[in-house]
């Protein structure tokens, strides 16, 4: 079923209990491990409740092979935050607009509820109608 583009976020995203994150303090090593352990390669950063951003797996080996000492708050890029009622277009234009991957979603009193992904979103768009 085609996902038009003023339809809501609301069921196209990961729920919060299947996000996979790593604390912003985390090394290198246990990015790497956490993302291979998940098959994940993009992560969401956290400070206790707080995300920072996300970290990309491919960062997290570049800055190894250049032998640099860097944690994941170091390594991780700015997530867009988004509302349940929030259409597809409209989160498609944010993750643009901030050269993101992943959007989180918070609910109406502000706390962290789902995940979403851009290839989610164009994967949803993009997939052909049933006949």
């Amino acid at each position: 079923m085609l996902t038009e583009p003023q339809h809501p976020v609301g069921d196209l995203q990961i729920p919060a209990d299947r996000i996979t994150s790593v604390p912003a303090d985390a090394a290198i090593d246990v990015v790497l491990g956490v993302a291979g352990d998940s098959d994940r390669t993009r992560l969401l950063v956290r400070d206790g409740a707080t995300v920072l951003g996300s970290v990309h797996a491919r960062d997290a080996l570049v800055a190894r092979a250049q032998g640099r000492a860097a944690l994941a708050r170091d390594l991780a890029r700015p997530v867009p935050e988004l509302s349940p009622h929030d259409t597809v277009a409209h989160a498609v234009e944010q993750l643009r607009l901030h050269r993101a991957s992943l959007a989180v979603v918070r609910d109406d009193a502000g706390r962290l509820t789902r995940l979403v992904s851009l290839d989610d979103l164009l994967a949803r768009l993009l997939e052909p109608r049933a006949a």
